[in-house]
């Protein structure tokens, strides 16, 4: 009898620890409310999570052993709570903002690089004037662009009219 009791127990204790667990809930910031949306949320042991949407809400869904949810934003302080023991549960966060500083980048003030090939293209300039070179070949290309409106019968009948509205 005592050994059916404790393969029962055994039984109920491992069914409960992996059911279907839900929690659902809002990342937002402790300071001004506003959610934070990408967030990323992480149920511990079990490889499960998201990011929160738009709005700072999450909705996850796992089965298996899990005591605790873990959000982490860059910017803020990490937050973890205990996950409680029914299947449908709201667990909110509200991060504080952390206080850390980048590295501190130096900028020396100095030439724009393109001083430098504007002097050159200057000092150039002789070597290629058209002027200066005995002979020289390019390609022209025109166009010209008519719009016409309000115009009579007897200007569209024109045959010149007609081979260019043809085109």
């Amino acid at each position: 009898m005592k050994r059916l009791f404790s393969l029962t127990f055994l039984f109920f204790s491992l069914s409960f620890s992996y059911a279907q667990v839900s929690i659902k809930g809002k990342v937002t910031d402790a300071e001004t409310g506003d959610p934070i949306p990408f967030a990323s949320v992480l149920v511990l042991g079990t490889g499960k999570g998201m990011n929160t949407d738009f709005e700072g809400n999450y909705e996850l869904s796992f089965s298996g052993k899990a005591d605790s949810v873990r959000v982490s934003y860059l910017g803020y302080i990490t937050q973890t709570k205990k996950i409680g023991s029914s299947a449908n549960q709201t667990i909110n966060f509200q991060l504080r903002p952390s206080d850390f500083e980048l590295e501190a980048f130096v900028f020396e003030a100095g030439e724009n690089p393109a001083f430098e090939i504007i002097r050159r293209a200057v000092d150039k300039r002789k070597v290629f004037d058209k002027r200066s070179l005995e002979a020289y070949e390019t390609k022209n290309y025109t166009k010209i662009e008519i719009d016409i409106d309000q115009v009579s019968d007897r200007f569209t009948q024109r045959k010149t009219v007609q081979k260019v509205t043809a085109v």
